[in-house]
């Protein structure tokens, strides 16, 4: 998790290079600036490599040993923290797994599905459950004999308001996404299919950022277009209006 927070918080830096370089040369096309950001970010020094750009550590050995230090001092504090948390799962016999955080934005909301999980066994930085795999970063220990229970409605549910405004500003989105599970047979399509069709799509991939939503939650915001199957995959809804039958002659 540490791993993909510094890659974003990098990305982030590279597409605000990007967007300045769009913007004087008022166009929308971003592949052209790629190349020339990334070099530009390479060489911006970064607090984080002691003042200097990173293109040029290597040909630092001081500040290489220290950088070497703090990783080493991060590490042990992460292999700490991973002990800690398997400790308490492996002690505690089950857990919860979290739900998207695009589901738990504000305080009251819950964090964790009401589902209680068995522990099969530890490997690593995860736990197994029934044939899955799940980081324990993101698990919560509960004791082995707690029901699991469904999360009110209510709470899990987002603000309406809130959902409303998304709505109005991803709508766009739909007829997209409508046509590629069409044109793909109609058939129900892996979470991980839809999510890197709509990622591909620069200004989608802004907007919901944006507003802290991840595709999935994108398509379960337009439950009369898109249907969420038991395995986790996306069909079009089923039109079940009662059609008639009308004869002539």
């Amino acid at each position: 998790m540490n791993g993909i927070a510094v890659a974003d918080a990098a990305m982030k830096q590279v597409k605000e290079i990007i967007f300045r370089e769009m913007a004087e040369d008022d166009t929308t096309s971003w592949i052209n600036y790629l190349d020339s950001a990334t070099q530009a970010y390479n060489a911006t020094p970064h607090g984080t490599t002691y003042g200097l750009p990173p293109e040029d550590v290597g040909s630092s050995g001081i500040t290489k040993f220290r950088l070497y230090q703090d990783n080493g001092r991060k590490l042990q504090q992460n292999s700490k923290q991973l002990a800690d948390r398997t400790n308490k799962l492996e002690a505690a016999g089950a857990f919860r797994t979290m739900l998207p955080r695009s589901e738990w934005q504000r305080a009251f909301k819950p964090r964790y599905s009401g589902s209680v999980k068995k522990i099969d066994g530890v490997e690593g930085g995860f736990v197994k459950s029934g044939g899955k795999k799940f980081a324990i970063a993101r698990v919560q220990p509960v004791a082995a004999n707690t029901a699991s229970s469904n999360v009110p409605a209510a709470l899990a549910q987002g603000n309406e308001r809130r959902n409303e405004k998304n709505r109005l500003e991803l709508q766009q989105y739909v007829p997209m996404l409508k046509k590629f599970i069409k044109e793909g047979g109609g058939g129900a399509k892996s979470s991980s299919v839809v999510g890197k069709f709509l990622n591909e799509r620069w200004e989608f991939t802004e907007n919901i950022k944006k507003l802290r939503l991840s595709a999935m939650a994108f398509v379960k915001l337009f439950p009369q277009e898109f249907e969420v199957t038991q395995s986790g995959n996306v069909r079009l809804k089923n039109d079940k209006r009662p059609r008639v039958r009308v004869t002539f002659g």
